[in-house]
């Protein structure tokens, strides 16, 4: 009811909240490739919050804290909702940065050259932080095994492992996708065995009464762990 699930446990709705967030061990949580906040991203939090609390007379300051306070605990009672604290931390990371910014040119208010040297590495800081948000959700999406296992390779396969000239049987079901490859004239589509050499998908391998005169020449695979055979071509006897 409301988003609060039927059995409360407070302590590992922490630690998995802690692992979606921090974690490079934990890469995918309620379907998001973690973590969330990276080392560089949580140390300009960290000076978010700092100059929101010191702030004590802004409503900026109030709003930013109890708002985050709220959503963190909706995401404690239900860690699933982890989305709903992207907002806080982006104003988080911002209030920082701009922190930052502002300490140093109140160290400097008459001295352009100090002010435009100060930019210098944040910039770069700024820049290394997309980078290294790019990089780990590129990394993360390739190799996390849940976001893999929902991309089908046999295209892929089929196009890179056999001829041109490919002749290729589908189950019904996936007739209309490969329809695409024949109207292309990558492939050509049969649903008798007449010619001697003849590509199977695997579901058209597993529901096909094959000829005893058709003998398995060749296997394609993927790289998966599971559901490796993709294709099985056959060869006439």
């Amino acid at each position: 009811i409301f988003g609060i699930p039927n059995s409360l446990d407070i302590l590992k709705n922490i630690q998995s909240l802690i692992l979606a967030l921090f974690s490079f061990s934990n890469p995918i949580s309620s379907g998001m490739i973690s973590p969330i906040i990276n080392p560089a991203t949580a140390i300009l939090i960290a000076i978010g919050l700092y100059f929101t609390f010191i702030e004590k007379y802004s409503a900026k300051g109030y709003l930013i804290n109890i708002w985050t306070a709220i959503l963190l605990l909706v995401c404690v009672i239900n860690p699933a909702t982890i989305t709903i604290l992207f907002m806080p931390i982006l104003i988080l990371t911002i209030t920082g940065l701009q922190g930052l910014i502002n300490t140093w040119y109140a160290l400097f208010p008459k001295n352009p050259y100090a002010r435009i040297f100060g930019l210098i590495p944040v910039s770069i800081f700024v820049f290394n932080l997309l980078i290294t948000n790019l990089s780990v959700f590129a990394l993360s999406y390739q190799y996390s095994p849940q976001p893999i296992a929902a991309f089908n390779q046999d295209l892929n396969i089929l196009l890179k492992k056999t001829g041109s000239n490919r002749v290729l049987m589908v189950s019904k079901n996936e007739e209309d996708f490969y329809k695409t490859l024949e109207h292309q004239n990558k492939a050509k589509l049969k649903n008798k065995f007449e010619d001697s050499e003849i590509i199977l998908s695997k579901e058209a391998y597993q529901n096909t009464k094959i000829p005893t005169n058709y003998k398995v020449k060749r296997i394609l695979v993927s790289n998966r762990k599971d559901n490796a055979d993709r294709f099985y071509i056959l060869q006439r006897g």
